[in-house]
């Protein structure tokens, strides 16, 4: 058999070839032909004509007002081959009319209303501005629920002649991101009860509308959708009656799902992968920890790449760390480490490096699978000051161009940037930086640790030179009592090395080489 034609030029593209399709997407603004040979690509009108001339067929993935249109497990056997171009009509439509037949087929419809429920779309606003088709669809997307018109109605009067002007509705839009809903309100020819219509509903899914139709009587909600390739899952327990000829029906349907669907029959490999990683993507993003970690692996298998292959690996750490799994944690360290050793790019190698000064010679690689960039800076800056001397603070911290482009962004560190070399206990606590170091996810069980190793880089940095006890406790505007109870501690911990001389006031300080400091740390 042979394989996808290689030419570019439309009506000389044998288009019975399999492996040659052509698509055909309808937006707002126009319509838009997409011709597959080997890779997509847009084309113009007249060489879209000009394809339709040399024999290829055309689906248009909208409803159209010409073109006749077919919904899969309603009407497609009335599909003729001399047909150029058809509509597969859109996804509320692709929801509506499966559940619509059964109901009409079994119990008569003399009137409906139908309402979709629907997420954002690509041709909303992500804030508010103009719109050329009403001022409510110039409106942000993230922040309103916005009553639209469409035509899904009416395309069901064209699938189902029957139903022909007896049915009207609106949608509306709402802030989620996949997964829309239809509720069909319905007055019936034939009375029926609404376990009657349950038991139609679910027969159908078994029989005649498998893989179409869908049955649930689940607690579901709509992200449990998410990824279903049918076109319509009925709703049962979402459903009322209001007598036996007055009901409302819910549908479910994804907007993702036929996403996954389209890739595997029409696209290539790498586009593949990218829509089952945009499905992983997602429940990361609503935190659904063991769909994401079911989606990543299947990702996985279709990713050929040593290189993606990490940044699932980075993924999945992600959902290790927010979900505190230290064993998935560990696992997925382990894998990165071997994949480092197979190959990568420099960039991703970077972002497994660790400790302190690591985090410095990291920081020239914008870094964000685990957290975002200003946050690795922010840890930059905290782990540096507990582990550089002075002089390499100012000069790798202080002076670094990588982490002064972004300092102003990060609350609290601005304002203690300048003053890192000539640290304070009154710095930390009056900026509120200590606040978010222990509101800090990662940071937060490590807190008393930090806070200590704070303190004695702090008392260190204070005993350089002689120092009266009285102006020391004043410094840090705490008594005398209390710094003496302080540094008795640290000293005994090993942590500073001097005396305190209570008598005289004042405090002394030894500075032993490596040999002596064993010595007094073991005697």
């Amino acid at each position: 058999m042979a394989g996808p034609s290689k030419t570019t030029i439309p009506n000389k593209i044998p288009w019975p070839t399999p492996g040659t399709p052509l698509i055909l997407h309808e937006t707002r603004e126009g319509n838009q032909a997409m011709i597959s040979s080997c890779c997509l690509q847009k084309v113009t009108e007249s060489a879209f004509g000009a394809a339709i001339k040399g024999g290829a067929k055309v689906i248009i993935s909208a409803p159209s007002k010409d073109a006749p249109m077919f919904v899969v497990g309603v009407n497609e056997k009335e599909y003729k081959p001399e047909f150029d171009i058809v509509s597969n009509a859109s996804c509320t439509t692709n929801c509506l009319a499966p559940l619509a037949k059964v109901i009409n087929d079994r119990f008569g419809i003399i009137e409906g209303l139908m309402t979709t429920v629907q997420s954002i779309t690509a041709s909303q606003k992500t804030v508010d501005g103009p719109s050329a088709k009403d001022r409510r669809g110039g409106r942000a997307a993230s922040f309103n629920i916005i009553p639209i018109s469409t035509g899904a109605t009416k395309a069901v009067g064209k699938v189902l002649p029957a139903l022909n002007g007896k049915l009207t509705g609106m949608a509306f839009c709402v802030p989620t991101v996949d997964v829309s809903a239809v509720d069909l309100t319905v007055r019936l020819e034939k009375a029926a009860t609404y376990d009657q219509i349950k038991a139609a509903i679910k027969e159908e899914s078994e029989g005649n509308l498998k893989g179409i139709l869908g049955y649930t009587e689940d607690d579901v909600v709509s992200t449990d959708f998410i990824g279903d390739t049918r076109s319509s899952i009925f709703d049962a327990k979402a459903g009322i009656a209001l007598n036996d000829n007055f009901d409302k029906l819910v549908s479910w349907y994804d907007e993702l799902g036929y996403m996954i669907a389209d890739a595997e029959e029409n696209l290539g490999e790498s586009e593949v992968c990218e829509a089952h990683l945009a499905k992983s993507l997602f429940f990361i993003w609503i935190g659904d920890k063991e769909k994401a970690l079911e989606h990543l692996k299947i990702t996985e298998t279709k990713t050929v790449a040593v290189g993606q292959k990490m940044d699932l690996v980075f993924y999945t750490l992600q959902l290790g760390f927010f979900g505190m799994d230290f064993d998935l944690i560990s696992k997925s360290i382990d894998k990165a480490k071997s994949l480092f050793e197979e190959g990568g790019d420099r960039e991703r190698k970077n972002r497994l490096k660790k400790a302190a000064t690591l985090f410095l010679d990291s920081i020239s690689t914008t870094t964000y699978e685990l957290f975002p960039y200003d946050t690795f800076i922010f840890y930059t800056v905290l782990t540096s000051i507990i582990t550089l001397d002075r002089v390499s603070l100012k000069q790798k911290v202080v002076d670094a161009p990588e982490i002064f482009t972004v300092i102003e962004k990060i609350p609290h560190l601005k304002r203690v940037f300048g003053l890192l070399i000539w640290l304070s206990i009154q710095v930390f606590l009056l900026t509120g930086l200590t606040e978010q170091i222990n509101l800090d996810r990662y940071l937060h069980p490590h807190f008393r640790y930090y806070m200590r190793e704070i303190r004695t880089v702090i008392y260190s940095q204070f005993l350089e030179s002689y120092m009266i006890i009285e102006a020391m406790a004043k410094a840090f505007g705490v008594s005398v009592d209390f710094i003496d109870v302080e540094l008795s501690r640290f000293i005994a911990a090993g942590k500073l090395h001097c005396k305190i001389d209570k008598d005289a006031g004042v405090l002394e300080t030894s500075r032993p080489d490596a040999n002596n400091a064993l010595y007094q740390a073991n005697h």
